[in-house]
This record gives structure tokens, C-alpha cells and sequence, in this order.
């Protein structure tokens, strides 16, 4: 008879047990019918198959033996304990004589412990429902690419926390860096779907008081050879292509442009509105410090023989238009050098009431002229 379904025992070692019970029953099988499993620290399973003594009379199983010299197991390792029988029925039966009551029994014993060790190992399978199509080999399969999945995501998450970390690191190397060698697609694309708070960005760069040479919060570098544009801003709004609000006394915009072409080229497609300008330079603060002029050319090698500025205008409409409306001088020229300090050069034919220089006032100078010419140094001609 059988009272029991177990057919195993597990044990954790503690650092001096060698002597592990064994609870199932045993009755009617033989030593080498128990199995014995050494669990190590990392998980690796063992089969024994020496160091260790089965005694079914206590019953119980001694690992490691003191023969074996090995030392006994420590908390972090284990061993398993299996009744494990052939699967075979060896009991033969004879015609005409007695049926003995504890041969039969002991048959029927061990067809019992089959069937519990058979439950023990399905007990350990992984099973599908019943109305499922999928096999247990596909059911497998979809664990061990959910594991790969998993770990491929916890992966990807350490990544993204080291980078994370790196944005804080001070580290000479980059804290992100995108190589892109495909030719249809962004090396960074950002997309702002959701209307921004104030004060809120689709990307804000921040940064520490930067004091070295060439360390620049943001930098836009387009290698040599290149006929594309190295930034180009689309605004499809109303609002402002490009804001620069400088709060320090640094330059809100430096361009250095040590090629031969145009430092700053400014392209109007369409057709102005009223008042406003293509190029508008606004300060609402009186500038009363000396050399703070609003708009200042500055031409500083001594042999250039091109003008400061330039004005040309293929319309009908004036080159150059100045609406004073304060007290200072509208035009003023300080002129250092040796040559012309205004210089009219007439090439084409003028109209019937046309001038090369016309000086016109729509109110009644009573105070002074309209136009006074002063020569201040004695014996000029």
C-alpha cells in the first residue's frame, strides 16, 4: 500500500548535513533505484554517480560521503533525491497454485510509483490547453523569443541609461553620437506632434559656462566639398524662423566665414508686406556709448579697393532710403582717409528732372541751409 504521493526530496545544504532523509516510500525497490541530483551554486545540475551511499533501511541518502573527502554542501547549493523505476512489470504469474497476497501487493506497489513518477515529470513540462493547436515545441519556441525579446530589451534600457548618464558624465567622449551612412534617411529626426507649453521646446540644447576655445554649446560643421546648405530652417508659420535672445553682453550672432563667398546671403522670393522689410534691425534701448552704432560696416584690411557697402537697386524705387525722424543727422560721414568722403559717379544719361545728387526739404528753412558746405582748414584749395 502506498499513503503517499511524493516520490522525491529536495534539500538545501547548510554547511554540515551529510545525512538526507528520504520520506517517500521505498518498500519493495532497491538502492540503485534511487536517484541523486548535486544542485550547485550557479543552478548546474549534476547526476552522482559516486561520493554518495543509499541506505533504504533508515532509509536515507549520505552525500558527500567521508570517503570522498568532498566537503559538505554549503547554503548556496542543494541536492535532489528521485525514485526513478524501469518501467517494467517482471512479476510472472503461474497457472494452478497459490496467489501470495505480498507479491501481488508489491506489484501493484510499483505500477503505483510509475504512475507517481510519471506524474513527477510531467509535473515539471510545460503543457498546452487543452483546445490549443500549439505544440509544446512551439510553445517552446514562443518562450525561449519572449526571453530573447526580454533580454534584448533590458538591453537596449542599460544602453539608454548609460546614455542617459553620460549626459551627465564629464567625460571627454560624446554622450550621443548618431552615425548614419544610409542616404534616404535623417541621421536624427525629431517630430513635435503635440502643441508646446510656453517655455517648453521640440529640442533644448543647455550647457555649463563654456570657456574653452572651440566649445561651443552647439556646433553645425559641413565638411569640405559640399554645395548643399550646412542649416536650413523651413518655416511654414507666421512666426520667426530663427530667434536669438541674448540676456548677456556676448554676441548674439558671430559668423566667421573664411571662404570666398558670401558671409550672409539674404534671398526675398516674395512680395513684401507694408512695413515689413526683408532685413530689419530694431533696438528699442538708447545707444549713447561710443563706436554703438545699430548697424556698423567695417571693412579692416587697408588694402581692400571694394566698397564697405554696396547698394544695388534694378528697380525704380530708391537704393537707399533713410526716414529720420529724430534729432540727429540723417547721414553722417567721418571720413580719415585721403579720397572722397561722398563720391556720385553718374554713368547713365539722366531723365528731364533727374539728378545725380538731389537735396530736397518739403519744409521752410528759416534757420539755416538746406545744403552748407564748410572748407575748416586754412589754404585748402
Amino acid at each position: 500500500m502506498l499513503s503517499s504521493t511524493n516520490n522525491r526530496e529536495d534539500y538545501d545544504g547548510d554547511g554540515a548535513t551529510r545525512d538526507w532523509p528520504i520520506t517517500f516510500p521505498v518498500t519493495g525497490i532497491e538502492s540503485d533505484e534511487i536517484t541523486v541530483y548535486y544542485v550547485e551554486a550557479d543552478g548546474t545540475e549534476n547526476l552522482l554517480s559516486s561520493s554518495y551511499e543509499v541506505d533504504l533501511t533508515a532509509p536515507e541518502v549520505t552525500y558527500p560521503t567521508v570517503a570522498s573527502g568532498l566537503p559538505v554542501l554549503t547554503t548556496a547549493e542543494s541536492i535532489v533525491i528521485l525514485r526513478e523505476l524501469d518501467l517494467l512489470q517482471e512479476i510472472d504469474y503461474k497457472n494452478q497454485g497459490t496467489l501470495p497476497a505480498e507479491t501481488i501487493e508489491t506489484g501493484l506497489d510499483r505500477l503505483t510509483m510509475m504512475v507517481q513518477q510519471l506524474d513527477e515529470e510531467v509535473g515539471r513540462c510545460v503543457q498546452v490547453s487543452v483546445s490549443d493547436s500549439t505544440t509544446p515545441a512551439e510553445l517552446l519556441q514562443l518562450l525561449e523569443d519572449a526571453v530573447a525579446d526580454a533580454e534584448a530589451a533590458q538591453a537596449g534600457a542599460e544602453l539608454a541609461e548609460a546614455n542617459t548618464q553620460a549626459l551627465f558624465d564629464t567625460s571627454v567622449f560624446n554622450a550621443i553620437e548618431v552615425d548614419n551612412d544610409e542616404t534616404d534617411t535623417y541621421g536624427l529626426y525629431l517630430h513635435q506632434d503635440g502643441v508646446l507649453d510656453a517655455n517648453k521646446y521640440g529640442l533644448f540644447v543647455t550647457g555649463a559656462a563654456q570657456v574653452n576655445t572651440n566649445s561651443h554649446l552647439a556646433v553645425i560643421f559641413q565638411t569640405t566639398g559640399s554645395t548643399q546648405t550646412a542649416l536650413n530652417v523651413i518655416n511654414e508659420g507666421t512666426g520667426s524662423g530663427i530667434d536669438i535672445d541674448q540676456l548677456e553682453d556676448g554676441i548674439a550672432l558671430e559668423i566667421n566665414n573664411d571662404g570666398a563667398k558670401m558671409a550672409v546671403y539674404l534671398h526675398q522670393d516674395g512680395v513684401l508686406e507694408e512695413a515689413s522689410p526683408a532685413l530689419f534691425v530694431h533696438g528699442v534701448a538708447a545707444n549713447v556709448n561710443a563706436n554703438s552704432a545699430l548697424v556698423k560696416f567695417h571693412q579692416d584690411h587697408a588694402s581692400s579697393t571694394e566698397p564697405a557697402l554696396e547698394l544695388k537697386q534694378d528697380g525704380i524705387g530708391a537704393g537707399l532710403e533713410i526716414a529720420q525722424t529724430g534729432n540727429g543727422n540723417a547721414i553722417e560721414i567721418t571720413n580719415n582717409g585721403v579720397l572722397s568722403g561722398i563720391y556720385v559717379n553718374q554713368v547713365g544719361e539722366l531723365n528731364a528732372a533727374r539728378h545725380a545728387l538731389f537735396v530736397y526739404s518739403g519744409a521752410a528753412q528759416t534757420n539755416d541751409s538746406l545744403v552748407s558746405i564748410e572748407q575748416a582748414a586754412g589754404g585748402s584749395d
